[in-house]
């Protein structure tokens, strides 16, 4: 499994990350999703999470929160493509493919 993260707003509009294995999304070098420019992201802000069942989105306890289609998720996320996200200042949308 493979997921496409493209960034739809934010400092880095239009930067595009891909995942093939679990990563955190944030401002710390060693993130997978590096959002350096996003002042109100978090260092460590949040996991991108593979499981056989599916790929996940789980807030780590950020100071500004993680937002699904507007709403702050508390939960461990179910992903779908198509789905758009916000950290900090940063908008992403996810596509997810199979190989």
């Amino acid at each position: 499994m493979k997921a496409v993260f493209e960034v739809i707003g934010g400092p880095m509009d239009g930067t595009i990350f891909s995942l093939e294995e679990s990563g955190k999304i944030g401002r710390a070098e060693e993130c997978k999703i590096h959002l350096p420019y996003d002042k109100f992201i978090s260092r460590d802000h949040a996991d991108i999470i593979f499981r056989d069942d599916g790929i996940f989105l789980k807030d780590n306890n950020s100071r500004n929160g993680t937002f699904v289609n507007g709403m702050l998720i508390e939960q461990t996320f179910k992903l779908d493509s198509g789905i758009e996200f916000t950290a900090g200042s940063t908008c992403l949308k996810i596509n997810i493919t199979e190989s």
